[in-house]
């Protein structure tokens, strides 16, 4: 074989290499479009991780509050999963939490996490930016706006929200946690007695989530009971609601 030969062999063996490089990558580009939801950029099979978020704004936020809120959610995005689901609620002006979340989306990864086998990190990063990150910041201004009800259904929309997915959910909840609703209100006289039932039947639904991570919103202590109570009350009940001790943190 002379050398011209070999030289032949090379390129032709380095052509059909590039050709398959490339039919395998449109190949898995194809398939794993068909996998994908692309209005919310979740797998379709269901197999995610997801967060679900609660925001009581059935009282007035101050500016400090507001402030502080977007820093969290802004927080939270920094700290998603790729591929994991955002999901955000509202507990609005009605005092009824709306089934339809405000912005519920998959993250689906940043351009320093792209594969650059098959991936393009700058094509990766715009879709980022242009499809999760920019609704993302429009939701958040809509949740800033200042909001009051007559009623405060936490517990009730804690439970309500649990969805179905395969893979474990977490919760986080902004709020002053001050329930105010027919089951349980602290606003009652009565108040005082309800916080002590431990056993109370609406925490009668053991391990709902993986976690539930509570950021309350400082607020003036009701009648009812001390915020003390309010806090074991929570811890008590959140505690058969998620598979780990509930996280208790001022926003």
């Amino acid at each position: 074989m002379t050398r011209k030969d070999k030289q032949g062999i090379g390129i032709l063996a380095g052509v059909v290499t590039i050709f398959l490089s490339l039919f395998v990558a449109v190949y898995w580009l194809k398939a794993s479009s068909d996998q994908y939801d692309h209005d919310k950029l979740c797998r379709n099979d269901g197999d995610y991780p997801r967060l679900n978020v609660l925001i009581d704004k059935t009282d007035p936020w101050n500016k400090q509050d507001q402030q502080r809120l977007a820093a969290l959610i802004r927080r939270i995005k920094e700290q998603l999963a790729t591929n994991e689901r955002l999901s955000i609620f509202v507990l609005d002006e009605t005092g009824t939490y709306s089934p339809t979340p405000v912005f519920d989306m998959c993250n689906p990864g940043r351009g320093n996490q792209a594969n650059n086998l098959y991936q393009n990190p700058r094509m990766v990063q715009q879709r980022f930016d242009e499809q999760f990150q920019a609704p993302l910041e429009t939701a958040l201004a809509k949740l800033l706006q200042p909001g009051v009800a007559p009623q405060s259904p936490i517990l009730e929309s804690i439970i309500a929200l649990k969805g179905s997915n395969k893979q474990p959910e977490r919760m986080i909840v902004v709020s002053d946690m001050l329930q105010n609703s027919e089951n349980l209100s602290f606003y009652r006289r009565d108040s005082r007695s309800l916080v002590k039932q431990e056993n109370n039947q609406v925490c009668q639904i053991p391990s709902l989530y993986e976690s539930i991570e509570v950021h309350v919103v400082n607020r003036p202590t009701v009648a009812g009971a001390s915020r003390q109570q309010v806090r074991n009350f929570w811890q008590g009940c959140l505690r058969r609601l998620a598979e780990q001790d509930p996280a208790w943190q001022g926003l």
